[in-house]
């Protein structure tokens, strides 16, 4: 992947021995985590897993289309699922901004 082909707004990074560049949510990406808001699951499932990969995928996939649910399942681990989820909503601009921030504009 070269630099022109990654989408504006995206962030590097690591899991495992990879290194990724996350994407904003595409409007699919933001309704389906509406969705998943709206009807809330233990967070201790396996379905729970399921949803964070799927999410996961979604902002990977505009960068890394060859990334599978498979592989993710493979280098995410418990200690960083929460992490990298954070960060899928950080770039989709779900979380706050610190003090003094801006958002750029379009």
């Amino acid at each position: 992947m070269t630099e022109a082909a990654v989408v504006e707004g995206s962030v590097p990074f690591k899991v495992g021995r990879r290194e990724f560049m996350l994407a904003p949510l595409s409007l699919r990406g933001v309704k389906r985590a509406m969705e998943f808001q709206k009807n809330p699951i233990d967070e201790n499932s396996p379905e729970a897993i399921d949803r964070g990969v799927e999410l996961i995928l979604l902002s990977l996939r505009r960068n890394h289309p060859e990334v599978t649910a498979d592989e993710l399942l493979d280098e995410i681990d418990g200690h960083n699922l929460q992490y990298v989820l954070d960060k899928v909503m950080e770039v989709a601009g779900a979380t706050p901004k610190a003090v003094g921030e801006t958002t750029p504009s379009t």
